[in-house]
């Protein structure tokens, strides 16, 4: 009884050190304005952008149609539906979020940058802790052009 109790402590204590660990990701300070692009991805397979130029990182922008306002406020809609996310930064043409993971809490950052010259959503998905993502950050995206879309309509 001693060693199961014992374990059980021990795995207690390890997920909460990896909780604090976690609890202490950068947190984002740049952030575009108007006219001007995403941050860049790392190296690193960890990130999608519509900016980027290589494949490994390379995302189509989300395309809309009608007034930029009102497709602004689809975005928001549509990130409503998004679990374990929310706005952080929101100003015409610009959009901020922040996703959660399901099990351990890694946050990933969400951009959104609505491109002044064409009907066009610039995104940005990535993690901030870690060298991988698993592609997460691309199946996100993926999902959120179609609630997106779903919005248009």
């Amino acid at each position: 009884m001693a060693q199961v109790i014992k374990k059980g402590l021990t795995a207690l204590f390890g997920w909460v050190g990896l909780r604090a660990l976690i609890g202490k990701a950068p947190r984002r300070s740049n952030r575009p304005g108007p006219g001007e692009n995403l941050p860049v991805c790392s190296k690193y397979p960890n990130c999608v952008s519509s900016q980027a130029s290589d494949a490994e990182h390379a995302i189509e922008p989300f395309a809309y149609s009608g007034p930029a306002e009102q497709a602004q406020a689809a975005l928001k809609r549509a990130l409503s539906n998004v679990e374990r996310s929310r706005i952080v930064v929101e100003r015409p043409g610009y959009i901020s979020a922040v996703a959660r993971s399901k099990v351990f809490g890694f946050v990933d950052d969400l951009d959104f940058l609505f491109d002044p010259e064409e009907p066009l959503i610039h995104v940005r998905s990535a993690a901030r802790l870690g060298r991988r993502d698993f592609d997460v950050n691309r199946q996100r995206m993926e999902r959120i052009r179609q609630l997106f879309q779903a919005e248009q309509r």
